[in-house]
This record gives C-alpha cells, sequence and structure tokens, in this order.
C-alpha cells in the first residue's frame, strides 16, 4: 500500500476512535465503569497518534490537504484531556468533563474529519442531541407540510416562498465560503441549532429547501408533503431515540433502536394525514405508499452518509410513495 494511502488508513482509524470517545463521553452513558473506559480510551488514542506521527517522516507539499490534515491532526492531539483527569470524578465533575469535551474537543475533530474527506477519506460527523435543532428542524418540516396543504392553493405561490428562501439561503452559502467573518458570523447567530461540522460544509436549512424545490417540481401532491412529514419527526425521532437508547449498533453510529423510532414517528402523523387529509387518495394504496415510503426513508437515513439527510430522505420518501401510487393506477 503506498504511503499516503497507508497514512489516511491510520488517520481514518485514529479518527473513529476520537468519534467513539467523544460519543462515550455522554452524560446519559455515566455508568460504574465510565472512568475507566475513558481513561483507556484516551491512553489508546495516544498509543495511535504516536503510531502516526511515525508516518509523517517524509515532507509533504505546503498548503496540500495532507499538510491541512496533519496539521488538524496535531490539532487533535493537543486537545486530548488528561487521562488521570476523572481518576475520582463524580456525577458532577463527568458533567463537567462532558462539557469541557464538548466545547475543546468536537471542534477539533470536526476540522480533521473535514481535512479527512478532503484527502479521499471516510470520516463521520458528531451529531450530540440539540433539542433546539430538533424543534427548530420539525417545526420548519411541518410548516412547509402544512403550508402547502392548507395555505398555497397554486403552485405559483409555493414557489414564491421556496425560490426566496432558496435565493436567501445560497447566497449566505456562497458569501461564507468566500469570507471567514461571514461564516463565524454565521456560526455565532446560529450556534443553538447548528453543529460544529457545518462550519466547513452546507447547512441543513440550506438543502432542506432545496429538497423542497425539488419535491415542488416533481412530487406536488401528497408524495411531497409525506416525504416534508418523514424529514420533521422521523429524522429527530432517530437521532433522539437512537443516541439515548440505541444499543444494536447497524452503522455510522445509527442503531436499530433509531431507525425504528423513524418509522414509528413519521406513521403516527403521515398515516392519519393521508386518511383524513387526504380523501382523494384511495385508502389502500395510501397507506400502502405511506409505509413503503417512510421504511424507504428510514433506510436512506440509515444510509446517508455522502448526501445530506435533509436533502435524500425527502426526496428518496417523495418518489417512493409517487411511485407506489403510480403503481395502484
Amino acid at each position: 500500500m503506498p504511503l499516503a494511502a497507508t497514512e489516511h488508513a491510520l488517520t481514518r482509524d485514529f479518527a473513529d476512535e476520537v468519534y467513539e470517545f467523544l460519543v462515550s463521553v455522554d452524560l446519559s452513558r455515566w455508568q460504574d465503569d465510565a472512568r475507566a473506559q475513558v481513561d483507556a480510551s484516551l491512553r489508546e488514542l495516544q498509543g495511535k497518534a504516536e503510531a502516526l506521527r511515525e508516518r509523517w517522516s517524509l515532507p509533504v507539499l505546503p498548503g496540500s490537504p495532507e499538510e491541512l490534515l496533519r496539521h488538524a491532526v496535531e490539532q487533535v492531539v493537543e486537545g486530548l484531556p488528561d487521562p488521570n483527569a476523572l481518576a475520582d470524578a463524580t456525577i458532577d465533575e463527568w458533567e463537567h468533563f462532558e462539557q469541557r469535551v464538548a466545547d475543546q474537543l468536537s471542534p477539533l475533530y470536526e476540522a480533521m474529519a473535514t481535512r479527512l474527506k478532503d484527502c479521499g477519506a471516510k470520516a463521520r460527523h458528531l451529531r450530540p442531541d440539540n433539542y433546539w435543532r430538533a424543534l427548530f428542524h420539525s417545526g420548519a418540516g411541518l410548516a412547509g407540510a402544512l403550508g402547502y396543504q392548507f395555505l398555497f392553493s397554486e403552485q405559483r405561490h409555493a414557489w414564491l416562498v421556496i425560490g426566496a428562501w432558496l435565493v436567501f439561503s445560497w447566497s449566505l452559502e456562497i458569501s461564507r465560503r468566500f469570507s471567514v467573518g461571514v461564516n463565524d458570523f454565521l456560526m455565532r447567530s446560529l450556534r443553538l441549532i447548528a453543529r460544529e461540522h457545518e462550519r466547513y460544509r452546507v447547512n441543513s436549512a440550506t438543502w432542506f429547501g432545496t429538497a423542497a424545490a425539488i419535491l415542488l417540481l416533481t412530487t406536488p401532491g401528497y408524495p411531497g408533503v409525506l416525504g416534508l412529514v418523514a424529514l420533521s419527526v422521523g429524522d429527530p425521532a432517530a437521532a433522539i431515540i437512537g443516541r439515548r437508547f440505541g444499543r444494536t449498533r447497524l452503522r455510522s453510529g445509527r442503531s436499530l433502536e433509531g431507525t425504528l423510532a423513524f418509522v414509528v414517528a413519521a406513521l403516527l402523523l403521515a398515516v392519519p394525514w393521508v386518511v383524513f387529509l387526504r380523501p382523494e387518495i384511495a385508502l389502500l394504496p395510501g397507506l400502502v405508499a405511506t409505509l413503503g415510503a417512510v421504511v424507504v426513508g428510514a433506510v436512506v437515513e440509515l444510509f446517508a452518509d455522502r448526501v445530506d439527510d435533509n436533502l435524500a430522505i425527502p426526496v428518496s420518501t417523495a418518489w417512493t410513495a409517487a411511485l407506489i401510487l403510480a403503481l395502484f393506477g
């Protein structure tokens, strides 16, 4: 294996370990052996960091993705807590430790994950509990679904709203790519609902607006509404239940419990919607389309790594529902 590929593989392994450490430092996971687990994780991370540094004997081009990645790794290593920090910690001290790690190490990890992706390697992004974000997420999705159901009597009215949002959001995205100051200002302004990795990527609200435009263009009826419903309640339910109660891990930090929560939450809202608000759709086709589409949306949420789930979930859900309804004729 070439040296660069080996270095990327070792860095990805190191990033995975840092990710697992950050996920494990959660107050909801506090237990009698938590201190020993944290101690062991930190010592293992230090060992992996030393092994990784041994691969840095060959120089890299200044400003290259590899140099930026090495710098990001060094920042993470310097930000790792002392393994003895929790020697005799109480639960209150554990909570303080958790907050300190989240504030200091998480941004450094996200920078490293972004640099790792720039080098063509995979990296996972953190999804910490954020109830303000979940509330905003659900509110925006439901507002879109309800607006289309009750307010927009003509498509052109919906296009005026969505078009204005697309121009506004993508203008901000372009501006913050050319200005560090604009990016910092937006991240500070949206700190209650933004995730750290969105400093380096298109934010979820922009992808949501883009998805809404695609749905309006391709599936303007009930399937489009279902796509927004699945995103607004299914995705937050999967995140919250998966982090709190997820024990059966599937992939990329997601769990079976979270995936089932997605399906149940989305169906609890979507089934009454199609039964009582869409009388033009026959009951059996409507229920089959709803169930099939929601299951597809949950699977897409599970595998949405390269495409933002705020785009992938509503589009895949809506298109699946439209296909099933078309098959019923």
